[in-house]
């Protein structure tokens, strides 16, 4: 398989993905229930791909998203911004 797709395709525990962006699980957790992360489940887990937290780190890298309410804020702000 080509180096690049097996990359894309890599899935992240929600410990990995708190790791690599340094936070909390539970903020990961957070960050899902909003809509700003979209976890897939599988089996009992829940797991992100890099594509994806390379798309959240681009989209909201000028956000506060430090609580519920900020994140919910930045969520809403981004989604009008779409529109």
């Amino acid at each position: 398989m080509n180096p690049l797709v097996k990359q894309k395709l890599m899935m992240l525990t929600r410990k990995e993905t708190a790791e690599i962006l340094g936070t909390s699980i539970e903020s990961i957790t957070l960050l899902s229930e909003i809509g700003i992360l979209h976890p897939i489940k599988i089996g009992r887990s829940f797991m992100y791909s890099q594509e994806d937290i390379l798309e959240f780190q681009r989209l909201y890298r000028d956000c506060n998203l430090s609580n519920r309410s900020h994140a919910m804020k930045s969520y809403l702000l981004k989604q009008n911004k779409a529109q």
